[in-house]
């Protein structure tokens, strides 16, 4: 079944057991468990091996704390189902890219001492209720699937009341009403540092406005550091919102904003808020790259950067107009050459 020069065990007393892209079926990976101590067994990785549908009847995986399933292309939501009520004692669970189309309803009451959960890439539209019940998740990856506005109630009940870090929410149907309930979640999160938006084009302005006017308005109380608001649809209607989020929050280090349609007005806002920054207190990483800024922003851009020692990395890629007169290249260039950002 596998190559002679691979092992899938290790020698730790905490059993691992490694199977992944072992072209199993059901039938096979029952006959590997068979030599397996099951009650000693802490994690278990099946990724790529698409043939794969179910687990064994009669075993329970009492002890496993770590099960990868990613790409298991077999894996139904019967099987799902089965892992919540078989693996209860899962700390971090990967399912990504397994075509799942639905959650089990109690997945949040078995599962519930869940840290990581990975659901990428399936063709989720909802989340259960019994979601909020993971209490102790850190990082949720729910990015490329098909979730809209009516499954943000359960996340914005989730940053609430658990020790969430990162949420990735990438590539999915969410819309201005849907950013508006998260933008409630993550007010009264005490713990999310990275949401990620990408991707998600029914957003527009007023998602966009929901959650930096959430950002500003924080009194400190939010700790956010990377936000991802690239490929958005976002536009100069957000300036002076953007230029807010950034003079009132202390916290957020990464800003990214490519692929969007920003002009000169809000890069001009958001020049000025950036000129104040210095030291470590301020946007440190910038991505504007891709969208429609000309003259009049690489003129601003490049009085923040002249004035700004906060921010290490800039992306202007794709904004074939920056440069288009030689005003605008001087006082870039000047601006970036008078930095005055100390080495580390």
């Amino acid at each position: 079944m596998a190559p002679s020069h691979q092992s899938p065990l290790n020698s730790s007393s905490e059993f691992m057991l490694d199977l992944s892209g072992f072209a199993l079926d059901d039938a096979s990976f029952a006959s590997v468990l068979a030599s397996v101590p099951i009650n000693q067994l802490k994690s278990l990785n099946l990724s790529a091996n698409p043939e794969l549908t179910a687990l064994p009847d009669d075993i329970t995986f009492s002890a496993l704390e770590s099960l990868n399933l990613d790409k298991c292309i077999g894996c139904n939501n019967a099987m799902i189902a089965r892992i919540t009520t078989r693996c209860r004692g899962l700390n971090t669970l990967n399912i990504g890219s397994c075509g799942i189309s639905k959650l089990p309803s109690n997945i949040g009451d078995y599962l519930n001492i869940l840290e990581l959960f990975n659901i990428c890439n399936n063709k989720l539209t909802q989340l259960p209720k019994s979601m909020t019940n993971l209490k102790h998740l850190v990082g949720l990856n729910l990015s490329r699937n098909r979730l809209g506005d009516s499954a943000m109630d359960s996340l914005r009940i989730l940053l609430s009341t658990s020790k969430l870090e990162r949420l990735y929410l990438a590539n999915n149907c969410v819309g201005a009403s849907g950013t508006k309930i998260l933008a409630d979640g993550l007010f009264g999160s005490s713990a999310l540092g990275l949401l990620v938006l990408t991707g998600n084009t029914c957003i527009g302005d007023d998602g966009a406005v929901s959650i930096l006017a959430t950002i500003a308005n924080s009194s400190n109380k939010i700790i956010l550091h990377t936000l991802h608001l690239d490929a958005c649809n976002i536009s100069d209607q957000v300036a002076r919102t953007l230029a807010a989020a950034i003079r009132g929050n202390f916290t957020l280090r990464t800003l990214n904003l490519g692929c969007n349609r920003l002009g000169n007005d809000a890069v001009v806002a958001l020049s000025r808020a950036l000129e104040d920054q210095r030291g470590s207190s301020g946007v440190t990483s910038l991505d504007l790259s891709d969208n429609r800024l000309q003259a009049d922003s690489a003129v601003a851009i490049a009085a923040a950067v002249l004035h700004n020692s906060a921010l290490l990395w800039l992306s202007l890629a794709g904004n074939d107009s920056l440069v288009s007169t030689t005003r605008a290249a001087s006082a870039l260039a000047d601006g970036i050459t008078r930095n005055e950002v100390e080495p580390p």
